[in-house]
């Protein structure tokens, strides 16, 4: 999965949820700016920030090793 469908996936279960970026930064902590870059599919962000947003938006992030599934 590349950056930018990583940021498109967020920004659509985070407007699902009908979460602004603003509330989404005052939950996690992230700033406003580094969501947007991340919903741009732009940045650099650690799997703990991935892992944050994803858990509050309600998705898992998951790793596995290419071509095992």
């Amino acid at each position: 999965m590349t950056p930018k469908n990583i940021g498109i996936l967020l920004k659509k279960k985070r407007t699902s949820l009908n979460i602004t970026q603003k509330r989404l930064s005052d939950i996690t902590s992230i700033s406003v700016h580094a969501i947007i870059n991340i919903e741009k599919g732009e940045g650099n962000p650690t799997i703990e920030i991935l892992n944050t947003l994803c858990d509050v938006l309600g998705l898992e992030l998951v790793i596995h090793v290419k071509g095992e599934i």
